[in-house]
Formats: structure tokens, C-alpha cells, sequence
């Protein structure tokens, strides 16, 4: 009756703790926001990919037609200011030398009097002949007049109308133009963010530098400027709806309605950008890569610091690509994390419940003996001596295995609080081994052989004995369960070395169903069992070998197994001896 009742409580014991732990993987509303974000993230990263790539495109432009803007600015200013001088001093000269010179004069102090650049002439006022073509350029005042500009922008004369090739020649300062009339346009039209970022450069119509806003710019190679605009631009004849003195922008800005090509399509060092700021009758490039307007006396050039602006602009979306793409994919890390940890915790509250589950359930069964033989013998149903006597025995041993599995309980309690702490001494194995193999005797079949082999003179240990006592119980105990028919177990203990410091090496060994390869990585973890402890339907509430993993270890050991399904099993713990001297044998 009570082998009945045992068998029925373990059957059910097994089967609950079994139900319990199905379903270790990966719950199904965590797989779906993996899922999710699996599919998410990488759509959002190629939006992010196609919408900086725009953002970079509106950018560049904007960027350009503010730089190119400004220039033109500039470039009106300084031409008007040029303009606006020659339309003062020029005109109908006639008379004797005098005449002409006090004519002058009088436009000097008149035009003077009206501009913010009054040093940019001379006193100087000399009558030479006409310039030639090669050394000016003729710009047609009206239909009835016109002046000799000199290419070098270092004077410019008026004809003298009684005289036939005779000209009145007014000095320009040209070292004032470049040192300081020149750098206050710039510094006035273009902002300090343009002049930080742009080398600034203004040649003459032969390629040769007029003015720089770097020293070293002279001597060095701008083969694709992001802005080239006339700075000083005259038309040979102007027409008769445009004042002498004013400019087309349209003129100055050839081509501004031209809209650039998507920007991504366009690597550092296309020839684009020539194409979107030069001006019209370009000649052909010289050696600097560069072509000149034969109408423009002087052009102006920005050149971005980083090779170019398309390349600036470029190295700022692959820096807000490099950002967008970190903080999804800190995003994406970061949801994992929450994934796992809310999987762990689910995890962790279904251990609770095992764990309460299989204590509860092993407690069952050696209470229902207890519980039963208990009556049986309280309602006399027992006379015979040698029967009462069984009875007893099976009431110890009963209490005994509910003892151990308190124990076992308490012990896992301990290890899951992190303050089991463990007072270690100098002990020899020999004595635990001997304690461990009678207290193991109690719980397990008469029939059950354990044999034990220790080598001489094996070194001391430091350690628990109570909890070592314990860790070789659940091995012993473990290797008794799953011996099968073969009623034997070993136990063997020998001197071996642990990270090349002398250690004691223990081996318990049975030749019974052995483990399964793919429960070796598992069978350490908390309430697992293999899949033959399953299908046997054999006792126990998978805590006996992470308990004993977790005091090996507390001790400075390891603890390994090796094993062959219907071979047996092997158990191999490490102790680190506790110092040079030698045990007893």
C-alpha cells in the first residue's frame, strides 16, 4: 500500500514540475516586438538615409545661392563704387592744359565730396596719348563719349576732345584697392561666417592674384572654386535702357536659374560647379583650372576650406548620418536590453514558481508515507514485531530524505539571497568523504554499492565540511538515481594541480543511463532535468547540481562531468589543497 501510494505521488510530483517548465524560450508577445523592431528600425534608417540625403541636396543649394548671393552683393558694390568714379571724372574735355586740369580738379572735389572712398585716386593728373588696346580697355561712357580704363586698374583717361589722340590720365591707388578697398567690400557684403569657412581671391583678367584672404592662397592650386563671379565687369557698349553705372544681376549671375542636379548624385570633385558659377565668354581654362570673362577686369573666387562646399556639405551628412544611425541603433540596443531583461524576469518569477512547485511536490511524498505509516501504526493495525520495526525504519528514512530536501531548499534560498557565506578551515577529504558516503548509505538501497578509492597522502583542503559534506551528498545521491540496473557507484579521490597550484581531485562515477549531449550545457542550471530523467520518471527537483556547482566554486574549485547515454557518468570536482603540508592517508 505505501509503495503504491509513493509511486502515485512521485508520478504526480513529476508530471507538475514537468508542466511547469515548458515554455523556457522566449514568450510570444517579446518575440513580436522583436519582430517588430526588427522590421522597424531598418525602415526607419533608410528613411532617415533618404531624407538626410534631401536635407544635404536643400542644404548645398541654399547654401550656394547665399554664398553666390553675397557675392554678387559685393561685386555690385565694388563695380558701382569703380563706376561711380569714372562717371564723375569722365565727360567732355576741352582747353588748354590748365583748363583741363582745373576741370578736373573741380570733378575731384565734386565726386569726392559724395563717396566713402575719396582715396582712391591719386592727385596725380597727367595728359598722355590714348592708351593702346593691349594696355585697356574702352568703355563706351554714352554715344558721344568714353573712357581708356588700363587693365592693371592703375589708371584710366579721358579724351581730350580739341586735341585728337590726347587723353587726360587719372592715377588710380591701386595698392589702396587691394590692401584696403577691396577687404572692406568683402568684409562689408560678405558675413564672418562666409570669411571663415572660404578662401577669398580676386584675379585679373590674366589669372594673375590681385588679393587673398589667405597668404599662401597665391601659391596654391583651386582647380574647382565654388564661386567664380565678375568682380569689376564693364559692357562695351551700354544699352541705352541701363545707366553706365548700373549692373544686370542677371549679367553677374549667368546661369543662377539652373538648378543643380540631386546633390547625392554628385561626388567630391565634379566638374558641376563651374558649370553652375561661371560667367558667360568664359576663355578657356589656364593653368590654374580657371577661365576668365575677357569683359571682367577682375574676378572674384571662394573656394571652401574643406576642397569644396559640396564636400563640406557632404562630410555633414555622413556626421548626422553617423548620429542618426548611433542613436537608432542605441534605440535598437536599447530595446533589446528591455526585451531580455523582461524575459529574464519572467524567467526568474517562473523559477519562483517551480521552485515553490517542486518543494512543495518532493515534500508530499515522504509526508504521505510518514502521514501513513503514522496511522497504520497509531490505529494498531501493525502487531508484528519485525513489521513494526520496517516501519520504523521507513519512517527515519522518510524523515531522513525530508531533511535532505529541506536542507536543499534552504540551501538554493541562501544562494539565490547572495548571503551564503561559507567559514572555511584546513580539513582532510578523507574525512568528508567517509561522512558523506554513511549519511548517502541511509537514503539509498541496501542492494547499492558505493566504493570509495583515495589516494595516500593527499594535502589538505580549505573548505565547508558541512557544505562540501552536502555537494558530495547530491552527487552521490544523483549517481545513485541514474545508475539504472547497475547498483554501483564509485567515488575516487587523487592528487591533480588547478591553475599550476597542488589541488585534490574528486571523481564520483556511475555506469548507469547517462546524460544526453544536449543536456550537458544544461544540467547545472536551477530546476533543470534532463530529458532520460523525464522519460524514467525519476525523483528530484533539478536543485541538486547547481547547489552543488555553487559550493565548489565558493571553495576556489570547478566542477565538470562527463558523460555517454547508457555508459555512466562521471563527476569531477577540484579543490585547491590549503597549503604545502601533507593530510593523513
Amino acid at each position: 500500500m505505501l509503495k503504491l501510494l509513493r509511486n502515485h505521488v512521485e508520478e504526480k510530483t513529476n508530471m507538475y514540475i514537468e508542466t511547469m517548465k515548458t515554455g523556457r524560450t522566449f514568450s510570444l508577445p517579446v518575440l513580436l516586438v522583436a519582430m517588430a523592431m526588427a522590421i522597424i528600425l531598418p525602415v526607419l534608417a533608410y528613411m532617415q538615409y533618404i531624407w538626410l540625403g534631401q536635407v544635404s541636396e536643400q542644404e548645398f543649394r541654399q547654401m550656394q545661392e547665399n554664398v553666390r548671393t553675397a557675392s554678387f552683393h559685393c561685386s555690385m558694390a565694388f563695380s558701382q563704387e569703380i563706376t561711380g568714379l569714372i562717371t564723375a571724372l569722365s565727360g567732355e574735355l576741352h582747353g588748354s592744359e590748365i583748363e583741363v586740369r582745373n576741370e578736373l580738379h573741380t570733378r575731384i572735389l565734386k565726386w569726392k565730396s559724395s563717396t566713402t572712398h575719396p582715396t582712391l585716386i591719386l592727385p596725380e593728373i597727367k595728359l598722355t596719348l590714348i592708351p593702346s588696346p593691349e594696355q585697356s580697355i574702352r568703355i563706351n561712357r554714352d554715344e558721344n563719349s568714353e573712357v581708356f580704363l588700363s587693365k592693371d586698374l592703375s589708371s584710366f583717361a579721358v579724351p581730350l576732345e580739341n586735341i585728337p589722340g590726347q587723353a587726360a590720365c587719372i592715377t588710380l591707388d591701386t595698392l589702396g584697392i587691394r590692401s584696403s578697398f577691396i577687404p572692406e567690400m568683402i568684409q562689408a557684403y560678405l558675413s564672418p561666417t562666409v570669411r571663415a569657412e572660404y578662401d577669398i581671391a580676386v584675379y585679373n583678367n590674366t589669372g594673375n592674384v590681385l588679393y587673398t584672404s589667405k597668404a599662401a592662397l597665391p601659391n596654391m592650386h583651386v582647380d574647382h572654386p565654388d564661386v567664380v563671379i565678375p568682380f569689376l565687369f564693364f559692357h562695351p557698349t551700354p544699352p541705352p535702357s541701363m545707366p553706365f553705372d548700373r549692373m544686370n544681376r542677371d549679367e553677374f549671375l549667368p546661369g543662377r536659374d539652373h538648378q543643380p542636379a540631386p546633390f547625392i548624385q554628385h561626388p567630391p570633385g565634379s566638374e558641376r560647379r563651374d558649370q553652375l558659377a561661371s560667367p558667360p565668354n568664359i576663355a578657356p581654362p589656364d593653368e590654374r583650372g580657371m577661365g576668365y570673362d575677357r569683359n571682367a577686369l577682375l574676378t572674384l573666387t571662394l573656394t571652401h576650406h574643406a576642397g569644396s562646399l559640396e564636400i563640406a556639405v557632404q562630410k555633414n551628412r555622413i556626421r548626422n548620418l553617423a548620429l542618426s544611425f548611433g542613436i537608432l541603433l542605441l534605440l535598437g540596443a536599447s530595446m533589446i536590453f528591455l526585451l531580455l531583461s523582461a524575459n529574464r524576469a519572467q524567467q526568474l518569477a517562473r523559477q519562483q514558481l517551480e521552485f515553490v512547485a517542486s518543494v512543495s511536490h518532493e515534500l508530499r511524498t515522504p509526508l504521505a508515507v510518514v502521514k501513513s505509516a503514522g496511522e497504520n501504526l497509531a490505529d494498531g493495525v501493525i502487531q508484528d514485531q519485525e513489521k513494526l520495526r520496517k516501519y520504523g525504519e521507513l519512517i527515519k528514512k522518510e524523515v531522513l530524505r525530508l531533511s535532505y530536501m529541506v536542507e536543499k531548499a534552504l540551501a538554493y534560498a541562501g544562494i539565490q539571497s547572495g548571503k551564503q557565506i561559507y567559514d572555511l578551515s584546513p580539513i582532510h577529504i578523507t574525512d568528508i568523504l567517509t561522512r558523506t558516503i554513511r549519511a548517502t548509505k541511509k537514503l539509498i538501497p541496501q542492494d547499492h554499492s558505493i566504493e570509495l578509492s583515495i589516494t595516500e597522502h593527499l594535502p589538505n583542503i580549505s573548505g565547508n565540511s558541512a557544505a562540501l559534506q552536502s555537494a558530495f551528498e547530491n552527487l552521490l545521491l544523483n549517481a545513485v538515481k541514474y545508475s539504472g540496473e547497475q547498483r554501483w557507484t564509485g567515488v575516487e579521490a587523487r592528487l591533480t594541480r588547478l591553475s599550476k597550484q597542488p589541488a585534490v581531485e574528486i571523481i564520483v562515477k556511475d555506469h548507469g543511463i547517462g546524460i544526453a549531449a544536449g543536456d550537458l550545457a544544461h544540467i547545472f542550471e536551477p530546476f533543470y532535468r534532463g530529458q532520460n530523467a523525464i522519460d524514467k520518471q525519476i525523483e528530484g527537483s533539478g536543485l541538486g547540481l547547481s547547489i552543488t556547482k555553487h559550493i565548489v566554486e565558493a571553495h576556489g574549485g570547478t566542477l565538470s562531468v562527463k558523460s555517454s547515454p547508457n555508459i555512466g557518468t562521471m563527476f569531477i570536482v577540484q579543490l585547491p589543497a590549503a597549503g604545502n603540508d601533507r593530510g593523513r592517508s
